[in-house]
């Protein structure tokens, strides 16, 4: 596609907007790099993904990408056997984590029974690293340091640093608190100068104190000396410290053996990782401009239906509707100045373009676009000072351009075609332009000021006329497209409106001609029946669709219904006849006990036994059989936690817990399900609920918990009681993973909370956030379940 008509059509803004809805550095790459396509095969696939992807996102919400990083060239390092560092190791461990949060997305909404073809083939390009990401976070921890316990020998290593530091500190400790050093100490702290504890001392002193002298203050009077009493532990000091960096380049070495050995699996699911991302770019897109998946064809025609420019803002945007390819192949568009002629003109460029690129477009459903080998326009002025050219000049350099590589079936936008030189001249050669490209089979729309051009139109089979309202009472535009009437300046009446003398209005009519005025008068009369056609039309339409709307939901709803009904009787008589096997279970070991001792009054007990359950039994049995009439239709019944219901299709009482929607949940004996609120009736209070339901109503109120907890604000105290006491309802309430939300500022409550996450009993892993996430201002946390 020229680069000339992307830049008339603003599709570089387009491409801006989409690069801010990726969450990786990855999925924003590929966003950057989105072109237009001529191959209707690719262009149909990457539609349809990305229409799944807003299905998706509309059902689901979007993809966690949180923790994905570039690491491609660390992954490649690795398979040159160059060594990783930490950050790269930490990187990966990240992005493991993400490839993790994409599968188990994927696995929960399978479970559910939804598909999504077009999108789960990246997901299963993306592969099981679990054993990587384990051996990682075995070395690495949630600060991104190597662990003490990364190995046994670097553990061992660091618990004698650690023990060799502090003799060295309390020997040094000894010579600050010596009164024999008091006048020869400088400053009374322990500091350090080349990784060696260190004095400082008054130069005049410092034989007062034997050692090795490793610096000196800038003014001279001060020297850093190292006691002779502790060089030799200084050295041992040092010779633990290479160990330790040895040990962890062993370390790190073995990690990026198992990268390498990864190499090729891991760069595919950073390629399947980053489609999906922007597959979920163009979703959230979509989403934004509410967009929807037009039908396709190849080289036209065009049918838009309610297209808007996406750049223009919603609330002001005005839906057009335009036709070209079917019954003519050139439109032309006529009309005042700022009448909306140019804005509709980019509209069916631009929305080619998007949908050329696997974009949405912001159309009403059952619109069609062709998929054109190239699209060129020629839209604003294209003056150019430099290059001494004048509008027309320029114009008609962009027309010669366009006139050698255009081809029959291309899509061609000419803006004020003519415009710019003599207007006899100029709408001459606006007509031979158009009647030549109309005669090479492309697909042309035009706009102009030139009258010329409107009877050019009515007389040429093919080319059609097209105006864009404007309301003279007003004086202003409607935006409105109304193809089949041509527009009309409106200069005589705009300047009437406007107060210009009557007498000056009536001389400039003489000056038009009678037959001008009466061509303007049949326009007008044109436009009015036109109007009043596409009113009627309109209205129809959208009665049509509400009625149609009106009937899909009414059917849906009845589906749904009889659906929950048939699914909730099958799950009462399951659960009560596993209930019932129970009791038949654990009462006839009981009885057996009982023949033992009770003789014929034991017999008679378990006769009485089986009778009961037999009854019970049937009693099941008479619910599931239960006639459709027997299930009347009844209003939703007004509820509130605690109330005692009756659900008349399963004849059980119980009571509510919760509410969502039209559908209630109720504790019904053992069981807690969902049903409609049309299947409750009231059952009449007698006395308080029992200690047992009650219990069960507050621990549903319990489980009304937040997926995050903000402590922003808080002083440490007052924020790790606030988070173990989350921790707590969070884990009743069975969340899996929450978000603890501490800020930036100086770390410290940061700090706070991760000691406290470190041993807490509820708490499987916790991690900063990534991008996307909140960064280090939030920490997730994953719940043990």
């Amino acid at each position: 596609m020229e680069k000339h008509t992307l830049e008339k059509l603003e599709f570089g803004k387009i491409i801006t907007k989409l690069r801010e809805k990726a969450a990786t550095e990855l999925g924003a790459e590929k966003a950057q790099n989105l072109e237009p396509s001529p191959d209707i095969n690719l262009v149909t696939q990457e539609i349809r993904e990305s229409s799944q992807g807003l299905e998706l996102l509309m059902l689901n919400g979007p993809i966690p990408f949180g923790g994905i990083k570039d690491i491609r060239r660390a992954i490649k390092r690795s398979g040159k056997g160059q060594v990783l560092d930490l950050e790269s190791i930490v990187s990966l461990v990240q992005t493991l984590y993400g490839f993790t949060q994409i599968k188990k997305y994927f696995a929960k909404y399978k479970e559910e029974g939804w598909e999504f073809p077009e999108l789960e083939k990246y997901e299963q390009e993306i592969g099981d690293f679990s054993e990587l990401e384990k051996r990682i976070n075995g070395i690495v921890n949630n600060y991104g340091e190597i662990r003490d316990d990364a190995s046994p020998k670097l553990n061992s290593i660091r618990r004698e640093k650690k023990v060799l530091a502090q003799r060295i500190r309390e020997k040094m400790d000894s010579y600050l608190h010596s009164p024999k050093l008091d006048k020869v100490i400088q400053d009374p702290v322990v500091t350090i100068r080349g990784d060696r504890f260190v004095l400082p001392v008054k130069a005049d002193k410092k034989s007062s104190l034997p050692g090795i002298i490793h610096d000196r203050s800038a003014s001279g009077q001060t020297v850093f000396v190292e006691p002779q009493a502790v060089v030799e532990m200084n050295n041992k000091l040092g010779s633990l410290e290479r160990e330790e960096e040895a040990e962890i380049y062993r370390i790190l070495k073995e990690i990026t053996g198992r990268v390498a050995a990864k190499e090729t699996e891991l760069l595919q699911g950073l390629e399947a990782a980053a489609h999906l991302d922007f597959v979920m770019a163009k979703a959230q897109l979509g989403q934004e401009y509410n967009c929807s998946e037009p039908e396709l064809n190849e080289n036209g025609p065009i049918k838009i239906k309610g297209a808007r420019h996406p750049l223009l803002p919603a609330d002001e945007v005005v839906p057009i509707d335009v036709s070209l390819g079917e019954d003519f192949n050139t439109l032309v568009i006529t009309g005042p100045n700022t009448g909306g002629k140019t804005v509709t003109l980019k509209t069916v460029g631009l929305l080619c373009l998007m949908a050329q690129a696997g974009l949405l477009i912001p159309v009403d459903r059952g619109s069609e676009i062709g998929i054109f080998s190239g699209i060129f326009a020629d839209i604003g002025d294209e003056q150019s000072i430099e290059q001494s050219l004048s509008t027309f000049s320029s114009h008609l350099t962009q027309i010669v351009r366009l006139l050698k590589n255009a081809c029959p079936g291309d899509l061609v936008l000419l803006d004020e075609v003519g415009a710019g030189t003599d207007p006899e001249e100029g709408a001459a050669l606006a007509m031979a332009l158009l009647q030549h490209l109309h005669n090479k089979g492309m697909l042309t729309v035009a706009t102009t000021h030139y009258t010329e051009l409107k009877a050019f139109a009515y007389t040429h089979e093919g080319i059609e006329n097209a105006a864009v309202e404007f309301d003279v009472e007003t004086l202003s535009p409607t935006y409105r497209l109304m193809i089949g009437v041509p527009g009309r300046s409106n200069a005589l009446a705009i300047a009437s409106r406007l107060g210009l003398s009557g007498e000056i209005i009536e001389q400039a009519k003489t000056f038009i001609g009678e037959h001008r005025s009466n061509v303007d008068g049949m326009i007008s009369r044109i436009e009015k029946e036109e109007y009043a056609v596409l009113e009627r039309k309109e209205a129809l339409q959208r009665e049509k669709e509400k009625l149609e709307e009106e009937l899909t939901q009414a059917r849906k709803e009845r589906e749904e219904l009889a659906a929950r009904q048939e699914q909730m009787v099958r799950d009462f008589s399951r659960q009560a006849q596993e209930i019932i096997e129970e009791i038949r279970e654990e009462g006839s070991k009981l009885l057996k006990e009982i023949r033992k001792y009770a003789g014929p009054a034991g017999d008679r007990m378990a006769n009485e036994f089986n009778l009961a359950l037999k009854a019970q039994e049937k009693r099941i049995r008479d619910l599931t059989k239960a006639d459709d009439e027997d299930r009347v239709e009844r209003e939703p019944l007004a509820v509130k936690p605690g109330q005692k219901v009756k659900i008349v299709s399963l004849n059980q009482e119980g009571v509510v817990l919760s509410e969502k929607d039209d559908q209630v949940n109720v504790q019904a004996g053992v069981m807690q399900i969902w049903v409609d609120k049309r299947d409750l009736i009231p059952v009449k209070e007698e006395g308080t609920s029992s200690p047992q339901t009650s219990q069960r109503y507050k621990k549903s109120k319990a489980q009304i918990i937040k997926q995050s907890l903000d402590l922003r604000g808080m002083r440490w105290e007052e924020g790790r009681e606030e988070t173990d006491k989350y921790l707590d309802d969070a884990y009743l309430a069975g969340l899996k993973r929450v978000e603890i939300i501490h800020g930036k500022g100086t770390g410290a409550l940061r700090k706070g909370i991760h000691e406290l996450l470190e041993g807490h009993h509820h708490v499987e892993n916790f991690r900063l956030g990534g991008e996307g996430e909140g960064g280090d201002g939030v920490t997730i946390v994953e719940l043990r379940q």
